[in-house]
């Protein structure tokens, strides 16, 4: 089996999985490395048994492991489960590349990525916080605002803004609020909105 990211991150995966132990971080003391800056150094454990049983444990990591859209701690993993590390999509397969990957239906296969989408998809890629950053912004806060209000850090809250950009495609904020204008659809868990 294989981890496979959904996106061109730097690093090394896809990565195969055989029997051990891997550490999952940014740096490259790890044996999976994810440069990404929603990964902390040391992100999350992988165990693979001799029988090919995978659990992920969460290692304090600042962004969280999320299994088929559930935050976890500690999960077992089975073919064709969907993880989040940090903000980076992810998925357990028998391939080492994929066909396609989209979080919100089962079109997932082995093979290489399939054409963008036209329309612009806001939904399970995008964290309960990143969802929560992208309602206040499409309020008209600044990302200073939305630290303020949230809690979070001036720099937490663009790391999330930084993540939004890049799944969506957009390379501003005017961009983004037009897109969201336009009434181009977004969903919020598994609710729609418009």
């Amino acid at each position: 089996m294989w981890i496979v990211s959904a996106w061109p991150v730097g690093g090394n995966l896809p990565f195969e999985l055989k029997p051990g132990d891997y550490t999952i971080g940014r740096s490259s003391e790890h044996p999976i490395v994810i440069c990404d800056s929603s990964i902390s150094r040391i992100h999350a454990r992988l165990r693979v048994a001799e029988l090919g049983d995978i659990t992920i444990e969460d290692l304090a990591s600042r962004n969280g492991v999320d299994i088929n859209g559930k935050l976890t701690q500690f999960g077992v993993l089975n073919l064709n489960d969907r993880i989040r590390l940090g903000a980076v999509p992810c998925l357990i397969t028998l391939e080492r590349q994929l066909k396609s990957f989209a979080l919100d239906d089962n079109s997932t296969h082995g093979g290489t990525p399939g054409p963008a989408p036209r329309k612009l998809p806001l939904d399970v890629d995008l964290s309960p916080p990143q969802v929560e950053v992208l309602n206040l912004i499409a309020e008209g806060l600044t990302e200073d605002e939305v630290a303020s209000q949230t809690g979070r850090s001036y720099h937490m809250v663009h790391n999330h803004v930084r993540v939004i950009y890049k799944l969506l495609g957009v390379r501003s904020r005017r961009e983004l609020l037009v897109r969201l204008k336009n009434g181009e659809r977004t969903f919020e868990g598994d609710r729609e909105m418009r």
